[in-house]
């Protein structure tokens, strides 16, 4: 998909604001990724969409959701955004989990919030 894509879906995430910790700011994340694309020379990147996942566990904005072998099935060539959606349970609703995975070698990003 294309960053410009990829960016608009990014900017279309709304974080919960009763359970954020204010990690994950889409605007902030959208322009990392041009940044990116524009220091990297990238102008595509994978998506990775899943729903239902089964996750009882209590997790953290910073925890991440990624363990159900997507990482290994996404070439780690480009960036990737991972869209997962947890199953809804009698304690909790789905959630929707979006996460970056830059490729081999280009790990992280930062903002100041």
């Amino acid at each position: 998909m294309s960053i410009e894509d990829m960016q608009s879906l990014i900017r279309l995430t709304v974080p919960d604001e009763r359970q954020s910790e204010r990690i994950w700011n889409p605007v902030a994340v959208a322009e990392s990724l041009a940044q990116f694309a524009k220091l990297s020379g990238h102008t595509t990147g994978y998506v990775w969409v899943d729903r239902d996942r089964e996750l009882d566990a209590t997790r953290r904005e910073t925890a991440g959701v990624l363990a159900g072998g997507e990482f290994a099935n996404v070439p780690r060539d480009k960036i990737a955004l991972y869209i997962l959606r947890t199953k809804t349970n009698r304690q909790k609703n789905a959630a929707w989990w979006p996460q970056i995975r830059f490729p081999d070698g280009q790990y992280a990003f930062a903002f100041a919030v």
